[in-house]
C-alpha cells in the first residue's frame, strides 16, 4: 500500500504541469502539424496519467477522488475525440455522486457538494449532444434531455432544503431514523476505509469493510422502496425519479400544448421542443451569450442555428 501513496504523490504533483500543458496546447495546435502532433501526444499522456490515479483512487476507497478523476479523464476522452469512452466516464462520475449525495447528513454540505458536481451534468448532455450529431435518429438527444431534467429535480431538492421546507412531514418517523443510521453506518464504513489504505497488511480489513458497505447498500435501496411505497411525498422530493420524454408525451402533454426545455453550458447551450408526438433538439450559443442577450434592453437578434 506504501507503494501506491509513492505512485499517488508522484501524480499529484506531474498531473496539474502535464494538464496545464494539454490544455494550452490545443490553442494553437491547429496552425502547426508538428504542434498538432505534439497535442495529440500530451493528451495520450494525460489520458495515462488519468487512468493510472483512477486505478489508485479506487484501490485507497476515496469515492469522492474517484468521480473527479473519471469526470476529467472524461474530459481527456472527449479530447481525443473518443467520445463513447468519455460517456461511460462521466456517467460513472455521476453515478458516484448521486450515491454519495444520498448519504450526506448534513443538508447544507449536501447543497454545496452538489453545487460543486453540476459540470458533471453538462458535460453528459454535451457528450450526448455530440452522439447526437454524428449519429441522428439513435435517441441521444432524448438522453440528453433526461439528463436535463434529471439535474433540474436535483436542483429542485437543494432549493427545498435551503428554504428550510419540511418535506418529512407525514413519513413514518422509524423508517426516517433507519435511513439516518444506514447514512450514518456508511460515512462511517468510508472513513474507515481511508484510513486503512495508509496501513499495511490490510487487505482482509478491506475486503470486509467493502462486504458490509455493500450489505448497507442493498438495505438502503430496499428502505428507499419502503420509503417510496409508504410515503410517497416524501420520496418524490428525497429520491426524484423524473418523468422520461415517452412519459412526459404520454402522461403531459396534449395535441395542442409544447415544452420547451433548455440547458445552458460554458461552450454551448441546447434546446429541446416536445409535443405530444416529436422531439427536436437545437444546439444554442453559450450560455453566457444567451444571459447577456436576455438581459439587453432592446429585442435581441434572431439566433441563427447552426447547420
Amino acid at each position: 500500500m506504501q507503494v501506491v501513496i509513492r505512485r499517488w504523490i508522484r501524480l499529484v504533483r506531474i498531473t496539474p504541469l502535464l494538464l496545464g500543458i494539454f490544455y494550452s496546447v490545443p490553442q494553437v495546435a491547429s496552425n502547426s502539424v508538428v504542434l498538432a502532433q505534439n497535442a495529440q501526444q500530451f493528451r495520450l499522456q494525460a489520458l495515462d496519467y488519468h487512468q493510472q490515479a483512477l486505478s489508485i483512487m479506487r484501490q485507497v476507497g476515496d469515492r469522492t477522488g474517484e468521480a473527479n478523476i473519471l469526470y476529467n479523464l472524461a474530459l481527456v476522452q472527449q479530447s481525443l475525440n473518443d467520445i463513447p469512452s468519455a460517456l461511460q466516464s462521466i456517467q460513472g462520475a455521476i453515478a458516484i455522486v448521486e450515491d454519495i449525495r444520498g448519504q450526506l447528513l448534513d443538508p447544507e454540505f449536501r447543497t454545496s457538494y452538489f453545487a460543486t458536481v453540476q459540470g458533471y451534468y453538462k458535460l453528459q448532455i454535451t457528450l450526448l449532444m455530440e452522439l447526437n450529431q454524428r449519429n441522428p435518429n439513435q435517441g441521444y438527444n432524448s438522453q440528453a434531455f433526461n439528463v436535463t431534467e434529471q439535474s433540474k429535480a436535483r436542483t429542485l431538492i437543494e432549493l427545498l432544503t435551503e428554504s428550510k421546507a419540511d418535506i418529512r412531514n407525514g413519513v413514518d418517523p422509524q423508517l426516517l431514523q433507519q435511513e439516518q443510521d444506514i447514512q450514518t453506518q456508511l460515512d462511517t464504513l468510508d472513513k474507515r476505509r481511508l484510513e486503512l489504505a495508509n496501513s499495511r497488511d490490510n487487505n482482509q480489513q478491506i475486503a470486509t469493510l467493502e462486504a458490509q458497505r455493500s450489505t448497507l447498500e442493498t438495505q438502503y435501496r430496499n428502505l428507499q422502496a419502503q420509503i417510496r411505497a409508504t410515503s410517497p411525498k416524501y420520496a418524490a422530493l428525497k429520491y426524484p425519479q423524473p418523468l422520461t420524454l415517452e412519459q412526459i408525451q404520454q402522461q403531459i402533454l396534449d395535441d395542442n400544448t409544447v415544452i420547451l426545455s433548455y440547458s445552458l453550458g460554458e461552450k454551448r447551450s441546447y434546446l429541446w421542443l416536445i409535443s405530444k408526438t416529436e422531439m427536436s433538439s437545437y444546439e444554442l450559443p453559450a450560455g453566457k451569450i444567451i444571459e447577456d442577450l436576455i438581459n439587453q434592453k432592446s429585442p435581441p437578434p434572431i439566433y441563427q442555428p447552426p447547420h
